[in-house]
């Protein structure tokens, strides 16, 4: 009896321990304070668009691309919008404090993207973000983004 209790409880423990949440994190900084969070999701629709979202209890991140999945190699110009759809560009929202923040209309700051590890992985060079109701109120932000 007891070598049957001793093996259920090593097999209650070993397939307990294989679910935990293995998506990578993401990593960001605003103004030189660092987050990171992995709860994040993909979406992709059939008009060659995909979405990658991460929510916080600091902020949410929002990246759209119109590509059929996230990039895995480029440079990719960050945009305010993408009225034309143009797969070269991007646009990066960040949300901080119910404030939502994007790169000036002007802008010609690029991301990365790179493949480590199986998956995408999207790099932010830091760069100044801009409050979309207040163009006084910036921030600088860079960022680490991981595919989930």
């Amino acid at each position: 009896m007891y070598k049957i209790i001793i093996t259920a409880i090593t097999i209650i423990l070993l397939t307990s321990c294989g679910k935990k949440n293995k998506k990578q994190y993401s990593y960001w900084k605003v103004n030189g304070v660092e987050y990171s969070s992995n709860n994040c999701s993909l979406e992709t629709n059939n008009r060659d668009i995909v979405q990658f979202s991460l929510d916080s209890k600091y902020g949410r991140v929002f990246l759209e691309f119109y590509l059929p999945a996230l990039p895995k190699e480029g440079r990719f110009l960050l945009v305010k919008t993408n009225a034309f759809q143009e797969y070269n560009k991007c646009i990066l929202s960040f949300g901080i404090n119910s404030k939502w923040y994007r790169v000036s209309e002007l802008s010609m700051n690029y991301i990365e993207a790179d493949f480590l590890n199986g998956k995408s992985q999207i790099k932010l060079p830091p760069t100044w973000y801009f409050n979309n109701d207040d163009q006084n109120d910036s921030v600088l932000i860079e960022a680490v983004l991981n595919e989930p």
